[in-house]
C-alpha cells in the first residue's frame, strides 16, 4: 500500500504541500511567537507572508504540474502512435499474406488447367515429339522458312497450340501478378530486366520452376520453335519468347536427337539466356561446328548462344 503511495505523483504533491505548510507555519511563529494577536494589521502582516511564501511555491508547483501534464499527455500519444503503428504494419502484413494467398490460389488453379491439358495432350494421338525433324530440312532454303513451316506445323495440332497457349497464360499470370510486381507491369523492357527477379529474392523463378517441372523434356525443342518470333507468327511470341529468356526455361532441353541440326541451330540462333548452363548445348555446338566449318561466318542473331560463342572465338 504504501508503495503504491510513493509512486503516486498526486500523493507526492498532497505529501509535499502539507509538509511545506507546516515549515511556513513553524518558522513564523518560532520567530513571532506570543498571544494571538487582537489587531488587524497584524493578521494583515501574517495573510501577506503566508501568501508572498506560499502563493510563489505554489504558482510554481502550477507550473511544474503543468510541464507533468503536458509530459504525460506526449508520452500517452507515443503510445497511441506506436500502437498504431503497429496495427498498420499487422494489417499491411495481413494484406501482403492476403495477397499472396490469392496469387497461390490462382497459380495452383492454373496449374492443374495446364497439368490436365499436358495429359490430353500425352494421351493424344499427337505427333509433336517428330515436329522438328518432320521435314526434309535439305530442301529448306533459309532459316525463316523453316521456321515458318514448324509454326504451321504446331498451329494445326489443335491439343498442341491449345497446350501452348496455356502455358503462355501461366507464365504471364506469374511474371504480371507475383505479389513483389506491384504494378501489375508485363512488358518486353519488364520482362528483359533479368535483375528484377533478383530483387524479387528469386519467388518469382520459384514458381516458374514448379512450372517447368511439369513439362517434358521432349516437348521443350518443339517449345522453342513455337516460340521464336517471326514474322508469320501468331501474336505475343515476342513477350513468350522473352519469358522463357527471363526464367531460363530451356535449360533441360536436349538438342542431340535433332537430325541434319536445322532445327538446332534455329533454336541456339535464336535464344540465348533461356538455355541457361546446358552440358547437352555445349555438345551441339561442337557437333554443330564440326559439320558446318564457317558456322561463324553464317547469319547469326546478335546476342543469342551461336553469336556469343564465336565472338568469344570458341
Amino acid at each position: 500500500m504504501l508503495n503504491k503511495l510513493l509512486k503516486n505523483p498526486i500523493s507526492w504533491f498532497v505529501a509535499f504541500t502539507l509538509g511545506f505548510g507546516v515549515v511556513i507555519f513553524g518558522l513564523y511563529f518560532k520567530k513571532f511567537s506570543g498571544e494571538f494577536s487582537a489587531s488587524q494589521s497584524d493578521w494583515g502582516s501574517f495573510g501577506s507572508y503566508v501568501g508572498g511564501t506560499i502563493g510563489a511555491v505554489f504558482a510554481s508547483l502550477s507550473f511544474l504540474t503543468l510541464v507533468y501534464t503536458v509530459y504525460l499527455q506526449r508520452k500517452e500519444l507515443n503510445l497511441a502512435i506506436e500502437a498504431l503503428n503497429k496495427s498498420a504494419d499487422a494489417h499491411e502484413q495481413q494484406v501482403e499474406n492476403n495477397k499472396l494467398q490469392k496469387f497461390e490460389s490462382t497459380f495452383y488453379s492454373l496449374l492443374e488447367l495446364h497439368n490436365n491439358a499436358l495429359k490430353d495432350l500425352m494421351s493424344s494421338s499427337s505427333q509433336y515429339k517428330s515436329i522438328p525433324n518432320r521435314i526434309e530440312e535439305q530442301y529448306i532454303s533459309s532459316e525463316a522458312e523453316f521456321l515458318k513451316i514448324k509454326q504451321k506445323l504446331i498451329l494445326e495440332d489443335e491439343l498442341l497450340s491449345q497446350y501452348f497457349r496455356i502455358l503462355y497464360q501461366l507464365l504471364k499470370f506469374v511474371a504480371k501478378n507475383n505479389v513483389k510486381n506491384s504494378g501489375k507491369h508485363f512488358d518486353a523492357a519488364i520482362l528483359s530486366n533479368k535483375k528484377s527477379i533478383e530483387e524479387n529474392n528469386n519467388e518469382e523463378k520459384m514458381y516458374v520452376s514448379i512450372i517447368r517441372g511439369f513439362v517434358p523434356v521432349n516437348l521443350l525443342p518443339v517449345l522453342a520453335l513455337n516460340s521464336i518470333p517471326s514474322y508469320n507468327c501468331i501474336n505475343n511470341l515476342d513477350l513468350y519468347w522473352e519469358m522463357l529468356e527471363r526464367y531460363e526455361f530451356l535449360e533441360h532441353i536436349k538438342l542431340e536427337n535433332l537430325n541434319k541440326g536445322l532445327s538446332a541451330f534455329t533454336i541456339l540462333n535464336n535464344y540465348a539466356f533461356a538455355l541457361g548452363h546446358n552440358d547437352f548445348i555445349e555438345k551441339k555446338y561442337h557437333q554443330l561446328k564440326d559439320e558446318h566449318l564457317n558456322l561463324c561466318d553464317l547469319e547469326l542473331t546478335e546476342g543469342c548462344y551461336l553469336h556469343t560463342r564465336c565472338e568469344a572465338g570458341v
